[in-house]
C-alpha cells in the first residue's frame, strides 16, 4: 500500500507524522534490500532451527515454557496426561514397569517430564517406591502423588494412572477451550489496531 502513496510524500518527508515516516522507511528498506533480506531470513531460520535442536537449549526452553503463565499449565497437563495414559495401558497389559516407564518417557514431550520419568526409573532400580521421586516434582500435586502411592501399595497403580489421565484430559480440554476464547478476540483487537495504524499513517499527512 505505501509504495503507491509514496509519490505523494516525496519532498515533504520532514512534514510527515512519525508513523507515516516509519512505514515509509520500512517500505523503502524492503524494496531496496529485499535481495539481501530474503536470504538473510532463510539463513536465520536455519540457524534457529539447529540451535533449538541442541539438548541444552531444548532443556532451557522446556523449563522456560513451564514458567509461562497459562501456557506452562497446558504443557504440564498435556505431558502428564500422555505419560499417565501410556503407563496405565502398558501396565494393564502386563508390561514390566521399567520398560513401561521408558516408553512413557518418550511420549512426555517436555524434557523436564522426560527427566522426571527417567529419575523414577532410576529410583525403582534402586529399590525405592514409584511415587517417591514424584514428591519433589513441583508440577505434580501432592494429593495425586499420594493417590499413586496408595495405588502402588494396593496393586492398582494402573487404575489410578488411568483415572489421573482422564482427569488431566478433561482439564486440558477445558483449558484449551478457554484459551481459544481468549485468543480470538485478542487477534481481532491486534489486527484492528494494525489496520487502524496503517490507515492513520496514510490519512494523517492529508491534514
Amino acid at each position: 500500500v505505501f509504495p503507491k502513496f509514496e509519490v505523494f510524500f516525496v519532498g515533504h518527508e520532514e512534514l510527515l507524522p512519525r508513523p507515516t515516516r516509519i512505514f515509509l522507511w520500512i517500505g523503502q528498506t524492503v524494496n531496496a534490500y529485499w535481495q539481501f533480506i530474503v536470504p538473510g531470513l532463510a539463513v536465520l531460520g536455519v540457524g534457529v532451527f539447529y540451535i533449538f535442536r541442541d539438548k541444552k537449549v531444548q532443556q532451557a526452553l522446556d523449563r522456560l515454557w513451564l514458567k509461562v503463565p497459562f501456557l506452562g499449565v497446558l504443557i504440564s497437563k498435556s505431558s502428564l496426561s500422555r505419560s499417565f495414559h501410556t503407563l496405565s495401558v502398558l501396565l494393564h497389559g502386563g508390561i514390566p514397569i521399567l520398560e513401561a516407564l521408558k516408553l512413557s518417557q518418550e511420549v512426555a514431550g517436555n524434557l523436564v517430564f522426560k527427566r522426571c520419568w527417567g529419575k523414577v526409573s532410576e529410583e525403582l532400580e534402586n529399590g525405592r517406591d514409584f511415587s517417591a521421586p514424584l514428591r519433589d516434582n513441583p508440577h505434580i500435586p501432592q494429593s495425586e502423588v499420594q493417590m499413586l502411592s496408595l495405588g502402588e501399595r494396593s496393586g492398582h497403580l494402573s487404575m489410578v494412572l488411568a483415572k489421573l489421565s482422564k482427569h488431566y484430559e478433561k482439564e486440558l480440554d477445558y483449558a484449551i477451550k478457554s484459551l481459544l476464547k481468549f485468543i480470538e478476540p485478542a487477534l481481532i483487537i491486534c489486527m484492528g489496531f494494525l489496520v487502524g495504524l496503517i490507515v492513520m499513517s496514510l490519512i494523517l499527512p492529508i491534514f
